[in-house]
């Protein structure tokens, strides 16, 4: 906690760039809560817009990583814990889609199967806790993925999830739950 204390009071670029690999290091030591993952995944969203913060946590097996956090679930029931997971979860499909502006780091994510969980979030509301932030993000992510990658898509999630306008495809995955009878 210290580490992200430090990190959230500076104002000098160079010591947020110094502390990327050990944010990290972090995530990897089985944080006990979403919430430190959640504080965790925010500063990398934030950092990840610039260039060489961008290439810090490539190179530190970001996208590896940012996989695992799609993946994150609650270790309780607690609404705290559920909101926090849901940050994860957006905050890494944000991070994901802003450091995919590299096609080789967008081929990657490909390869890791991102496009196969980003899916899995949009069509799932139960994955994604029902959170309409995190559709929005993960269709995002899946947008920029499919402009690199196409390939990566099925037909029917590029014909429902990629082609139409992101407020069709954001109507069509909230509604997912709803059963007209």
């Amino acid at each position: 906690m210290a580490l992200v204390r430090k990190i959230n009071a500076s104002d000098n670029i160079y010591i947020t760039e110094s502390t990327t690999g050990n944010l990290f290091s972090l995530t990897q030591e089985g944080a006990p809560l979403c919430r430190i993952i959640a504080k965790i995944v925010t500063i990398l969203a934030n950092l990840s817009v610039l260039e060489q913060c961008a290439s810090d946590i490539i190179q530190e097996n970001g996208v590896q990583l940012l996989m695992g956090m799609l993946s994150e679930k609650p270790r309780s029931g607690t609404p705290a814990e559920v909101a926090a997971c849901e940050r994860v979860q957006q905050k890494a499909a944000v991070t994901l889609a802003r450091l995919s502006r590299d096609p080789e780091v967008a081929r990657e994510a490909v390869r890791l199967s991102c496009m196969s969980r980003l899916i899995e979030l949009c069509r799932s509301p139960s994955e994604r806790n029902s959170s309409d932030a995190v559709l929005v993000a993960c269709l995002a992510a899946l947008r920029r993925l499919a402009g690199v990658c196409p390939e990566g898509l099925q037909d029917s999630d590029f014909q429902q999830l990629v082609q139409p306008r992101l407020v069709d495809s954001f109507l069509l995955c909230s509604n997912m739950e709803e059963s007209f009878v």
